[in-house]
């Protein structure tokens, strides 16, 4: 399509829930036509700090995308969420803040080895887990606006 405008193949297709777009998704969260799908997670493991980081950055980017869209939808009268980074510590840390709960990201290295872990309110995470993939924090944010 070329009408002068970028196109992102992740806002025109159907997604895996079969509903649309992710803003679909969260309209129809907002409107109560739909519920957040399970989150889906691993059992974290370690792998190179190379890797970690690379997965770390990547589930970084895609969080502020993801708040940043549910946020538009949810416009300036709603409760939004928040991307708030961990400045400090041991490892990379960020959260994710709503109405629905909370949700920690980390990164944590030693010894040559890293991990990434998630903890939270939202059903599934926690106990050991970390994010399937980075598109996992879509549903996520959604279970947020809850």
């Amino acid at each position: 399509m070329d009408d002068g405008h970028i196109h992102h193949p992740r806002h025109h297709e159907v997604s895996e829930h079969g509903v649309g777009t992710y803003m679909d998704r969260v309209r129809a969260l907002l409107d109560g036509t739909a519920a957040p799908p399970a989150v889906r997670t691993l059992t974290r493991a370690p792998r190179s700090l190379p890797d970690a980081t690379d997965e770390w950055v990547a589930q970084r980017a895609m969080a502020e995308q993801v708040v940043s869209e549910a946020n538009a939808v949810v416009g300036d009268g709603g409760a939004q969420v928040e991307l708030l980074d961990e400045v400090g510590g041991d490892g990379l840390g960020f959260v994710l803040r709503g109405p629905g709960g909370e949700v920690r990201i980390t990164m944590r290295a030693a010894d040559g080895l890293a991990w990434l872990a998630c903890d939270g309110t939202v059903p599934g995470i926690g106990d050991g887990s970390e994010l399937a993939e980075p598109v996992v924090l879509e549903d996520v944010v959604l279970h947020l606006l809850r």
